[in-house]
């Protein structure tokens, strides 16, 4: 080109992840992959990086390349720089400015757990209840009746009931003795009246 190079900054080199920009003074993760792009491709361009970044298939050991969507493996530790010289034909190579990248945490596996044996449990014997004999009750008599005799009736069961005993019996003897009671002259009175109309009559 024939010209010392310049410094310009119209045109920019970053890394992408995923299709993701990586943003310049950002971090990247140490082994990992990115891309290697410039944000205009036309004229003619070439990428250097430095810091132990490997471009896949580059120049010079590979630190250079002229394509554009490189991909690039990032060392283990230390800061990663990448820029790009571009002309437009005869004149001053013109050099964006350095895009820089520093080692995050490397990437570790997602911890797993050592897988454990299911519990199991010890099997237990059904329970099993003592036999027992069946509850048998003592045999008993069943009830006869009394023989009875064809034709024969029974005696009444019902007790005769003795004589009454308010009725006051008169003691004609005694008409004459000591005076009754009350209740007792009444009758014995009644009594004599009866007599003496019978022997009148006589």
């Amino acid at each position: 080109m024939g010209s010392s190079a310049i410094s310009d900054s119209t045109r920019t080199v970053t890394f992408e992840r995923g299709g993701t920009t990586v943003e310049c003074g950002g971090e990247y993760t140490p082994g990992e992959t990115l891309t290697l792009v410039i944000s205009s491709s036309t004229n003619r361009y070439l990428f250097e990086v430095g810091g132990g970044a490997a471009i896949d298939g580059g120049d010079c050991t590979n630190t250079r390349t002229a394509s554009n969507g490189q991909d690039v493996v990032m060392p283990a530790s230390g800061d990663v720089t990448a820029k790009a010289g571009w002309a437009t034909g005869k004149g001053s190579v013109k050099i964006t400015d350095t895009c820089t990248l520093s080692a995050g945490a490397a990437a570790t596996d997602a911890p797993t757990d050592a897988p454990t044996d299911a519990p199991t449990v010890a099997p237990t014997d059904a329970p099993t209840d003592a036999p027992t004999d069946a509850p048998t009750g003592a045999p008993t008599d069943a009830p006869t009746d009394a023989p009875t005799v064809e034709g024969a009736t029974r005696a009444p069961s019902v007790a005769p009931t003795s004589s009454p005993t308010d009725v006051t019996t008169i003691d004609e003897g005694n008409i004459g003795g000591a005076a009754p009671s009350p209740s007792t002259t009444s009758i014995i009175c009644l009594s004599s009246a009866i007599l003496i109309s019978l022997y009148a009559l006589m």
